[in-house]
């Protein structure tokens, strides 16, 4: 049985974050607003309406319903980016789906990401 290489319990969310990264066509910040797919203390997968290099570095910005007057600002690196496909296995043009590791996450944010996912892992049982 192949082991879990995950350090901390995932979870589906059906939340919104804001996100930035540095155009390089163009030399400017853009910002863009996306679906996070799910959530963990270490990182998050979103869909995104661009692909993203290994590596690259995206700053998100979000509240959780569990703690909605904390903004959480959070820089991750891109895991993986892969194109969208959908649930019957057609490919989602100009879609994709990001895997992002938080980096530099202080203990404030990650224990109200903690919290937000034992309540929600407490609902969904």
């Amino acid at each position: 049985m192949p082991s879990n290489k995950r350090q901390w319990p995932r979870v589906r969310a059906q939340l919104t974050v804001q996100y930035c990264y540095l155009d390089s066509d163009k030399n400017q910040i853009c910002w863009d607003t996306t679906a996070v797919r799910d959530l963990s203390e270490g990182g998050m997968c979103v869909t995104a309406m661009k692909s993203f290099a290994l590596g690259e570095k995206l700053n998100f910005i979000f509240t959780l319903p569990s703690n909605p007057l904390k903004k959480i600002q959070i820089e991750g690196k891109v895991a993986s980016c892969n194109p969208f496909i959908s649930a019957y296995g057609e490919l989602a043009k100009g879609i994709f789906v990001a895997h992002v590791q938080f980096c530099n996450i202080t203990d404030e944010d990650r224990e109200i990401i903690r919290t937000y996912i034992a309540w929600a892992i407490e609902k969904r049982n």
